[in-house]
């Protein structure tokens, strides 16, 4: 029986379907809230924002993660970056028609993507060198250190 490993983080996932599959679970969540909002219960009128930017954060972290997996990292960071910006456009325009607010009108909310995006480019920055250190030291041949013996002279030191 080969001994594989088939862990999550193991296998490397399309950022497109990453961004797709959180994309979808964002919109369910924006949806669920306004229904709960027209059903009476008093909710902020940012709740779509905040979603929106929950799962950006969501979709920032596990796309950084599961590209340490990834075979060819210029392909993966394109696809990457393209799906980052893709969900971040597609979950903004949700969120501002849930809610009847622009991002400008949300408040604080338009730094907050500010920061999720400068966020994700460092992090996608810090796992690649990361990537690339690791290959690196897999590849280098490491030697244990030669062990010195001392050469005790008489009438030395004991």
């Amino acid at each position: 029986m080969p001994n594989s490993d088939q862990s999550f983080y193991a296998k490397s996932y399309s950022p497109y379907i990453q961004a797709g599959i959180v994309l979808g679970i964002s919109l369910g969540c924006m949806i669920l809230a306004k229904l709960v909002a027209l059903a009476g219960i008093e909710m902020e009128t940012t709740t779509a924002w905040l979603l929106a930017a929950t799962f950006i954060m969501f979709f920032a972290i596990f796309n950084c993660v599961i590209s340490l997996s990834s075979e060819n990292m210029e392909t993966y960071y394109r696809k990457s970056m393209l799906s980052f910006a893709g969900l971040v456009t597609i979950s903004g325009i949700a969120a501002w028609g849930l809610s009847g607010i622009s991002l400008n009108e949300a408040g604080y909310y338009k730094w907050i993507f500010i920061v999720l995006a400068v966020v994700y480019v460092v992090f996608m920055a810090m796992m690649g060198f990361m990537k690339i250190i690791v290959e690196f030291a897999q590849k280098e041949e490491w030697n244990h250190p030669r062990i010195r013996s001392r050469n005790k002279k008489k009438g030395g030191r004991k």
